[in-house]
């Protein structure tokens, strides 16, 4: 399972707990229906802003979308988001 993936797992669950639709996900948090797809599905990575529209709509904090997810940061890169194995 890659970073994205988990984010879209955290994405889905906690906007089918809301009782939400992909489509009214969607219109509450500004973004594309079919964006919405593609995170849930882990094929694309939630800009900034698209993430903090998320976690707005859902009524969430940054950290419950990013859960068991964390930021490995590069020495000659930028860095990267990955799994972490520690978490629940």
């Amino acid at each position: 399972m890659t970073a994205n993936q988990r984010i879209g797992r955290n994405i889905r669950r906690i906007r089918r707990a809301a009782d939400l639709s992909q489509e009214a996900l969607a219109d509450q948090a500004g973004i594309h229906r079919t964006m919405i797809g593609q995170y849930e599905w882990g094929e694309r990575e939630p800009l900034t802003r698209s993430f903090l529209k998320l976690a707005a709509a859902l009524g969430v904090d940054l950290a419950v979308l990013a859960e068991g997810v964390r930021w490995e940061p590069g020495r000659s890169s930028p860095g990267r988001w990955v799994i972490d194995e520690d978490a629940k």
